[in-house]
């Protein structure tokens, strides 16, 4: 367990080192601070931003890595530093799968739930009185964080398994066209809006 936990981590790491990743995830600090100054100039909406501040960090970093990682999962290639690992540790390629799934969700877990985690926070030492409360928003961003990484990770998974050349044509049908046309049609339905309704009171509990 503790070796394929090693392969997990490197395979995390592998998808850090990409730089659509690391673009991403730069425009998740982004999105933090452009939340941070609408809370901070009206507090009295703060659930409302907040619960936009997190499908917004759903799209980006989210969805992105989810997008890197398809390409990454994307059959067992023979030079790639976690197929290596695994050959040199015993490694079938099923467990490199569940390593490289298990590093994608680790990746958008903490991309979403850090930045998420930070911002409620900030929101909530406001103090106002139409602020969230604490803890609800706390947890409402770990719970939001845990499903969507779980949730995107498995549709790379699923994606690059389907089409192991074209993973990531697919993860965009999928994800990113709905997410595109939610935009213009709000009630159009989108993996995230999905995934927010999965942890209800918690996120859209105070969302107007």
């Amino acid at each position: 367990m503790s070796r394929l936990i090693a392969l997990a981590g490197f395979a995390d790491r592998r998808l850090g080192d990409s730089f659509l990743v690391r673009t991403a995830g730069l425009y998740g600090w982004g999105i933090v601070a452009t939340y941070a100054v609408l809370v901070t100039l009206d507090p009295s909406s703060a659930a409302a931003l907040l619960d936009r501040a997190f499908v917004t960090l759903a799209w980006v970093p989210g969805t992105v890595i989810a997008f890197a990682a398809a390409r990454d999962a994307g059959g067992p290639s023979e030079t790639s530093g976690e197929a290596f690992m695994a050959r040199q540790r015993g490694h079938d390629h099923r467990e490199l799968a569940a390593a490289r799934f298990a590093g994608a969700a680790l990746r958008i877990g903490r991309a979403i739930g850090v930045r998420g985690l930070l911002l409620s926070l900030y929101a909530a030492s406001l103090g106002s009185s139409g602020g969230p409360d604490i803890l609800r928003w706390v947890v409402g961003a770990l719970l939001f964080a845990l499903v969507l990484g779980v949730g995107l990770a498995g549709l790379a998974r699923a994606a690059a398994f389907v089409l192991p050349e074209r993973g990531r044509l697919l993860l965009v049908a999928v994800v990113l066209l709905p997410l595109a046309a939610s935009l213009a049609w709000p009630s159009a339905p989108n993996l995230p809006a999905i995934f927010r309704e999965l942890v209800p009171g918690l996120l859209g509990g105070g969302a107007t």
